[in-house]
Parts: C-alpha cells; sequence; structure tokens
C-alpha cells in the first residue's frame, strides 16, 4: 500500500516522494520488481485532494523475438482526484456512481491509498511488442537464419523446398 498522509494538512500544495516494494502493492503483474517509487504532488483545497505525479518501477520482460529475458524501467504518469465526503462515501458503498472519476473518501480518513491507481496504470504501460533493446534494429531474417535460407530461389533449384513433405501427402 502507497499512503499518502493527508490528516491535519491546510489547503495548499505538497510534495510527495515515496518509494514503496512491490510487494506492498497487492494484485501487482508478476513482472514488477524492486520498489516502485512515486514523486509528484498534492494539492488541497477545501474538502479536495487532487494528486499528480510520475511512478517508476523496474520490470522484468521476455523478448518476442529473441525469447531472451531483459529489464526495462516502466514510467507512468498518475493522475487521481479525491473528495473527503462522508455521506456520498457511504452512499458509494451502496453500489452509488458518482458523475465523474473522483474517489469519494471518509472525511475522517488519515491517509489516501494509491495503491489502485499505481496498480492499473503500470499494468496499462507495459509494452505490448516487447522487444529487447539489443534486437530493436535487427531483423528476424538475422536472428533466425535457418528458417529464411530453406524459402531462398537456391533452396528451390536444388530441391530442398520446405513444401516437399507436405506435397507427399495424399488425400483420398
Amino acid at each position: 500500500m502507497i499512503a499518502i498522509e493527508i490528516h491535519g494538512i491546510k489547503d495548499g500544495i505538497y510534495e510527495i516522494d515515496k518509494s514503496v516494494s512491490v510487494e506492498d502493492i497487492p494484485d501487482l503483474s508478476e513482472e514488477f520488481f524492486g520498489n516502485i517509487v512515486f514523486k509528484g504532488h498534492l494539492r488541497k483545497i477545501g474538502r479536495r485532494f487532487s494528486i499528480e505525479g510520475t511512478a517508476k518501477c523496474s520490470s522484468r520482460l521476455i523478448c518476442d523475438l529473441t525469447l531472451t529475458e531483459y529489464s526495462e524501467e516502466i514510467v507512468c504518469e498518475i493522475t487521481a482526484s479525491f473528495l473527503a465526503d462522508t455521506l456520498l462515501y457511504w452512499k458509494s458503498k451502496e453500489n452509488f456512481q458518482g458523475s465523474d472519476d473522483t474517489i469519494i473518501i471518509h472525511e475522517d480518513d488519515k491517509t489516501i491509498d494509491l495503491s489502485d491507481e499505481l496498480r492499473q496504470q503500470l499494468a496499462l504501460t507495459l509494452p505490448l511488442k516487447r522487444i529487447a533493446p539489443d534486437a530493436k534494429d535487427i531483423e528476424i531474417e538475422k536472428i533466425y537464419p535457418d528458417y529464411f535460407s530453406s524459402g531462398s530461389p537456391e533452396s528451390e533449384s536444388t530441391g530442398n523446398n520446405i513444401w516437399d513433405s507436405l506435397k507427399k501427402i495424399k488425400i483420398n
């Protein structure tokens, strides 16, 4: 859990610099390891709290081309808005849906938990195409030359075509 202290603070802007272990964030993807570092600021106006910042965490990924493991730092922006309202808080427990993305908290809460926002944004920032840095500029033909040399014109003329074994199959 990454908790931001809000108890007793006055209106204004406050710097946030937190570091927590990935084990402290429940249900975080298994690709992440080490610590999550969050830097940003908290803005308080009346009963409203706004948090903006950047989260960084190391991830262990498997390259889609070479199937080698590599590490990459994942960086994501976190923006969250909170409203301290006890009546709405109890209504939200009864499946009340607010009109915007504001998270309702109890007026007596001493901290704001950013775990859900961190988990969601870090998971969304994971790359869909996972290519290791050493394989980014290499053509796939150079990584796996055995698979591409058999389809070349030279091999077709010598009879080493990759489709020869399939041509021998007879269907009645």
